[in-house]
C-alpha cells in the first residue's frame, strides 16, 4: 500500500522518469540473469549485478536441487533399512542351518545314513541292510505310488502285468516279441514243472498243499470245465496248476464261489506265489540262460530281486499300462519334483510340508510275499529319524558359517557404499543451503534497491 501511495502522489513527469529508470534496470537484470552468486565477503555481495529475476530463478533451481538431494537421501535410507532386513534374514538362515534336520536311516549296525529317494527306494537301497526286511516307499499327494524312474520307464516298455516276467524283461529277456516270449515261457515252464515232479524237501510241503487245494477246487468250482480239451483229469489239473503258479486263477474264480472255496483259493494263491518264488530264488539265473542263451554268470540276482519287488508293488496298486503306452496309477520319481530322486533336502522338505507321505512295506524273503504299502510316520519307525545335519555331516556347520560370513561381508560392503553416497549428498545439501541463503540476501538487496527507486 505504501508503494501505491507514493506512486499516486508523484507528479506525472516524475512518474514517467521513474518508470523509464525501472525499465532500464529490468533490461540490466535480464542481461545479467545468467550470472551466479560468487559468495559473500564480510556480509556484502561480491557480484552485485544479479537482480530479482535472476535471483528468483536461481533460488527455484537451488530449491529443486535440495528437494532432489533429500529425495535421494530418503531412497538410500530406505535401502539401508532393506539391508537391515536382509541381514536379519541371513542371520536367521544361519540359525536355521545350524538347527536343520534331515531324514536319516539307521542301518542294522546302528549307523545313521542321510536318506534320499534313490538310496532308500532305488537299486542299491540302504534298507537292504535292515534285518527286519522292512522297506519304505513314498506316495504322492495324488495318492499315487512314486516309482523309481528306471522301473517306471521299464514297466511302460514292458507293457504286461506279470512281476516275474517284468523282472526278466529288465534283465534283458526279450518278452516283447513272440519268439522271445515263447523262449521265456518254455524256460520258465521247464523249471516250474520239473520241480513239481521231483520229490524234494525244499518244495514238498508247498506242493502237497497246492495239490490238495487244487483237488478240492477242481470239483467244488467249475475248474473241471475250464479250458478243457479232452485231456485226462490229472493232465488237466497239471495245466491248471501251472497257470495258478504263474498267477492265473481264473479257473477257480466265479460269482458262485462259496466262502470255504474263497478261503481255499486264498491259500492256493499264497502257496503258488511261495512256490514260484522258491523256484526263482534258486533258478533265476538258469531260467535267464535257458531263455536267452547268455551265460548265467552275467546274471545279477540282486538286480533281478529289485525289479521283482517293484513289479509286485506296481501290481498291488492295480496300476496298468494304457493303450497309449503310459503307466497309470503310479508317479515317476524323476518327473515328480526337480531333484527329488537324489536330493536329500528335497525329500526332507516334501515330507515335512506334507507333499508326500511315507509308507512301509514288509518283504518276506522266505515266501516272496510283498505286503501292500502301509501308511507310517518317521517318528513311529525305529529305522527312521529326523537328525541334525551337523550330526550326520560335521562339515555342514562349517559350510553354514562360511555362507553366513560371505553374505555378511557382501551386506557390509553394500552398506558402506550407501553411507558414502549419503555423506556426499549431505555435503551437497549443505552447499546448496548456503547458496540459497546467499541468493535470499541478493533478492533482499535487490528489493531494497527497487524500493529506493520509488522513494
Amino acid at each position: 500500500m505504501e508503494i501505491a501511495r507514493k506512486i499516486l502522489i508523484f507528479p506525472q513527469a516524475q512518474y514517467v522518469t521513474k518508470c523509464n529508470n525501472l525499465y532500464k534496470n529490468t533490461k540490466v537484470l535480464e542481461k545479467n540473469a545468467d550470472k551466479h552468486v560468487k559468495g559473500q565477503h564480510k556480509g556484502k555481495i561480491k557480484d552485485k549485478t544479479m537482480g530479482i529475476s535472476a535471483s528468483q530463478a536461481r533460488l527455484l533451481y537451488l530449491t529443486r536441487r535440495i528437494v532432489d538431494v533429500e529425495f535421494q537421501a530418503q531412497q538410500i535410507m530406505s535401502m539401508k533399512i532393506d539391508i537391515s532386513t536382509k541381514e536379519n534374514v541371513v542371520y536367521q538362515k544361519y540359525l536355521d542351518a545350524l538347527d536343520a534336520t534331515t531324514l536319516t536311516y539307521r542301518t542294522a549296525n546302528g549307523e545313521n545314513l542321510q536318506a534320499n529317494f534313490t538310496n532308500l527306494c532305488g537299486l542299491n537301497s540302504i534298507s537292504n541292510s535292515l534285518a527286519s526286511n522292512k522297506k519304505f516307499v513314498f506316495r504322492s499327494s495324488d495318492d499315487e505310488l512314486i516309482v523309481p524312474s528306471d522301473v517306471y520307464d521299464g514297466y511302460e516298455e514292458y507293457g504286461g502285468d506279470d512281476p516275474y516276467e517284468f523282472a526278466m524283461f529288465m534283465m534283458g529277456v526279450n518278452v516283447s516279441d513272440e519268439e522271445g516270449k515263447n523262449n521265456f515261457d518254455k524256460a520258465e515252464e521247464k523249471f516250474l514243472s520239473q520241480n513239481l515232479d521231483k520229490d524234494n524237501t525244499y518244495l514238498k510241503g508247498i506242493k502237497d498243499t497246492i495239490s490238495s487245494v487244487i483237488d478240492r477246487l477242481y470239483t467244488t468250482t467249475d475248474a473241471h470245465k475250464y479250458d478243457y480239451t479232452g485231456k485226462g483229469e490229472e493232465e488237466h489239473k497239471k495245466d491248471l496248476l501251472y497257470d495258478a503258479i504263474r498267477g492265473d486263477f481264473s479257473a477257480f474264480e466265479n460269482e458262485n464261489t462259496s466262502a470255504e472255496d474263497k478261503s481255499a483259493l486264498k491259500t492256493l494263491k499264497e502257496k503258488c506265489e511261495e512256490y514260484r518264488h522258491k523256484i526263482y530264488n534258486k533258478n533265476a539265473a538258469a531260467i535267464y540262460e535257458e531263455a536267452t542263451g547268455a551265460d548265467s554268470e552275467s546274471f545279477d540276482k540282486s538286480k533281478f530281486d529289485y525289479y521283482l519287488y517293484w513289479g509286485k508293488l506296481i501290481q498291488s496298486e492295480d496300476a496298468y499300462v494304457s493303450n497309449d503306452g503310459s503307466l497309470q496309477g503310479c508317479a515317476r520319481a524323476g518327473d515328480y519334483q526337480d531333484g527329488f530322486e537324489n536330493n536329500a533336502d528335497t525329500l526332507n522338505n516334501m515330507l515335512l510340508y506334507g507333499k508326500i507321505s511315507i509308507e512301509s512295506v514288509e518283504v518276506n524273503n522266505a515266501t516272496g510275499k510283498v505286503s501292500d504299502p502301509k501308511f507310517t510316520t518317521v517318528s513311529s519307525e525305529t529305522a527312521l529319524a529326523f537328525t541334525s545335519k551337523d550330526q550326520v555331516d560335521p562339515t555342514e556347520r562349517r559350510k553354514a558359517e562360511a555362507e553366513y560370513n560371505k553374505a555378511l561381508q557382501e551386506i557390509q560392503r553394500e552398506e558402506k557404499m550407501y553411507d558414502m553416497k549419503l555423506a556426499n549428498l549431505e555435503t551437497e545439501r549443505q552447499e546448496l543451503t548456503a547458496q540459497v541463503e546467499t541468493v535470499k540476501t541478493v533478492i533482499k538487496e535487490a528489493i531494497d534497491r527497487s524500493f529506493k527507486i520509488f522513494s
